[in-house]
């Protein structure tokens, strides 16, 4: 290259990342060209040397090495052409210098620049690395080194071949070693690997090659894929690539912005530990953040934990750097808790070297003990996002396909199904395919497309505590005295409008706990107890789980509060409605200690009291015996809603509903004979029409009075009673109507 051509590279700067790393590269080939010809002038002299290098198909390397630009050197310093070349590739080192410097003034990403800048390299560690990259972007230059050094077998370069070729004396060349030694940023970063030992090991013997990292060698190469090693961990969201914004307050948040623009710029600054419920808005809140200095975030899932290893934190870290991205790593604290020395000594060490912005986050407050070196930590409660926010969320999640419907109150249906933000933008982008796909010619985003999206979230985890009522009954199906109705409909409400009254009337300062809503349906079996709770989940949108005792329960000490546990943060993950059935069994009133039993059992009692006070969502519990319920959980309850056995009206207007249209009537049925004789409720008079349309299917013969009798006989006897033939002849005497 011409001197003119120098200066002009110079004045325009690189125009990209690969054409600085190729004119790094061409500082070491003019090396590599001196020692070829050092050795060219010894070869002659071993003319069996050459033979067998011509044998093993390598014919022709002598006359062609100007071409394959690598090299060594035996004695570097006694050697005039050596020396020309090492002053020749300082001038390219200040040339490409000043080129680097004008193109990172007009913005050009340079990753040779920005991976020294990160790992502080020197120049001796930049020829180092660039010298191990030869024969990973040429074959041929494995071939060479085996002409360059005769013994030499490993096809990459050594240390004895760096010592020749970069030291130009015996203190250069045990300071060349030095930055091969285990702390020195090469192998501390893990950018060169010594594939005949440990990274921890001592600096390299003379004839171990130096092989550059395989993800470092791609990111120079501009390859954004993360390691291997860590890819399934990690996630880098984009700047503006989560929807939504911010959920703190805006004067926390103006000053959560003011302490991280404060940050050292050439030392690691503070961590910010966000601390917040489950899909509050933690990772949102950090991308967002991270987008006001135009960084992505490279997001740390928690499971990363299980592989922990002390090289693990340098290389997410390291990782970080080369997409020059903030970070957010779920559960940090949890590496410095109770892990092994060697984990938390080189957690800290990667996090000191550290500088860009580090969020940690949890549902817990940080762990005061786990310290972290230099680096402070200061906490950031996250609370959770509000209903409007919520309901912007949900807007531009289906801003791409489809609007919702406009006259949809979104911030009540967020109130009711509370799905995090996250999980809001998947949602919403299933809702609109799901309108694309049932409703094409609709224009809006329609309230069931909504719920539908919201149920094909849910996770699931509930079948094993609980099982899913998959029934979807109306109001029209559900026959109960005008009061009861009045109170169940009440009930919606506070569902419903909580986040009006909660969020925007100021309620949720002056409430601790008790924020959900809680309801008893007390009564005997079979008077609609069930069915209301069905009601109640078809009304709001929601998901019914009757909680399954024999799956809750244990006999094991502590293994039912790790049941709760897990059942009420699934239910809560799930915006669900948790029904207990029978419920006096669980939340029986609490006794007097008298021995470990009773403490244990008044335990399982106090939690679950503790555990339906923080729950946001609706829990109805259903009793026979309200009575022995504790008094504790009757003075939290929201609602008590008595539940009774049916009068006549009632009675007729549920034999209305228990044969469907398509069931084949006799003429002889005479609903208003039966809801006067049979005085039982609606669950018992449902297993009475069912027994008797399975009688007439047997017979295959419509359904008649006397299906009816034997139907009813069978379901009195189960209750103990049995009818006298005169009480059977008053109720299901067959009268056939006259033409």
């Amino acid at each position: 290259m011409s001197s003119a051509q120098a200066a002009s590279i110079v004045d325009a700067g690189f125009t990209c990342s690969n054409s600085h790393l190729r004119a790094e590269l061409e500082r070491v080939e003019w090396l590599v060209r001196a020692a070829t010809e050092v050795r060219e002038t010894e070869v002659p002299a071993q003319p069996e040397h050459a033979r067998q290098w011509r044998q093993r198909g390598v014919g022709g390397i002598v006359e062609t090495v100007d071409t394959i630009l690598t090299g060594t050197l035996l004695e570097p310093e006694a050697r005039p052409e050596l020396q020309s070349a090492r002053e020749r590739g300082e001038a390219l080192r200040s040339r490409n210098a000043a080129s680097a410097r004008v193109a990172q003034a007009r913005g050009v990403c340079l990753r040779l620049e920005r991976l020294a800048d990160y790992a502080a390299l020197e120049p001796q560690d930049r020829d180092l690395l660039l010298l191990s990259m030869l024969p990973a972007l040429d074959s041929r230059f494995s071939d060479l080194l085996g002409y360059l050094l005769p013994d030499h077998r490993g096809g990459w370069p050594t240390l004895e071949l760096a010592e020749r070729l970069l030291a130009v004396d015996g203190h250069a060349r045990w300071r060349l070693r030095s930055r091969l030694g285990a702390q020195a940023p090469l192998r501390r970063h893990d950018l060169l690997r010594l594939p005949d030992g440990r990274q921890s090991d001592p600096p390299p013997a003379p004839r171990q090659p130096l092989q550059p990292d395989p993800r470092v060698l791609a990111f120079l190469l501009g390859d954004d894929a993360p390691d291997e090693r860590i890819a399934a961990y990690v996630r880098v969201v984009g700047v503006g690539g989560d929807a939504g914004g911010p959920t703190l307050p805006p004067g926390r948040l103006a000053a959560l912005i003011d302490l991280l623009e404060a940050q050292p710029v050439q030392g690691p600054g503070a961590i910010i530990h966000l601390a917040g419920p489950a899909g509050c808005g933690k990772k949102m809140l950090a991308a967002t953040l991270a987008a006001r200095q135009r960084r992505p975030l490279l997001v740390v899932e928690r499971a990363l934990l299980e592989l922990a290893t002390p090289g693990l934190p340098a290389i997410v870290l390291r990782e970080a750097m080369m997409q020059r991205a903030a970070v957010y790593w779920d559960g940090l604290d949890d590496w410095m808790s109770g892990r092994s020395p060697p984990l938390q000594h080189a957690m800290r060490q990667a996090l000191a070297d550290y500088r860009p912005w580090l969020f940690s986050g949890g549902c817990d407050d940080w762990r005061h003990h786990c310290r972290l070196g230099r680096r402070p930590v200061v906490e950031v409660s996250v609370p959770t996002p509000d209903a409007a926010q919520l309901a912007a969320c949900w807007r531009d999640a289906t801003s791409v396909f489809k609007p919702i419907d406009p006259d949809l109150d979104l911030e009540s249906f967020t109130a009711t199904v509370r799905l995090p933000p996250a999980a809001i933008e998947a949602a919403g982008a299933t809702a609109a395919a799901l309108s694309r796909l049932r409703e094409p010619r609709a224009p809006f985003v329609s309230r069931r497309m909504l719920l539908a999206a919201a149920r094909q979230l849910h996770s699931g985890g509930l079948s094993a505590l609980a099982r899913r009522i998959r029934a979807r009954p109306g109001w029209d199906d559900l026959v109960l005295p005008d009061s009861r109705r009045k109170a169940l409909r009440d009930l919606c409400h506070h569902v419903r409008y909580r986040h009006k009254v909660m969020a925007q009337w100021g309620f949720d300062r002056t409430l601790m706990l008790g924020r959900g809503v809680s309801a008893l349906f007390s009564g005997p079996p079979g008077t609609g107890k069930t069915m209301a709770a069905a009601v109640l989940a078809t009304e709001l949108g929601l998901d019914l789980y009757h909680v399954d005792l024999s799956q809750v329960v244990s006999k094991y000490i502590g293994e039912t509060e790790k049941h709760l546990a897990r059942l009420f943060d699934e239910a809560e993950a799930n915006s669900a409605i948790l029904f207990f059935d029978e419920a006096d069994a669980l939340f029986g009133k609490r006794t007097e200690v008298r021995d470990s039993h009773d403490r244990y059992a008044n335990l399982e009692t106090s939690y679950l009291l503790q555990r339906v006070d923080e729950y946001e969502g609706l829990v109805i519990l259903a009793s026979n015996l309200p009575r022995n319920m504790d008094e504790a959980f009757v003075r939290r309850l929201r609602f008590i809603v008595p539940f009774t056995v049916p009068d006549r009206t009632q009675r007729l207007a549920i034999w209305q509903r228990l044969l469907p249209a398509r069931t084949p009537r006799s003429d002889d049925i005479d609903l208003e004979r039966l809801a006067d004789g049979i005085e039982l409720s609606g669950g018992y008079l449902r297993n009475i029409a069912v027994s008797a349309a399975y009688l007439a299917a047997a017979e295959d013969v419509a359904v008649g009075m006397r299906h009816l009798s034997a139907a009813t006989q069978r379901e009195y006897a189960k209750v103990g009673r049995v009818f006298e033939d005169e009480e059977l002849e008053s109720i299901f005497r067959t009268e056939r109507k006259q033409p």
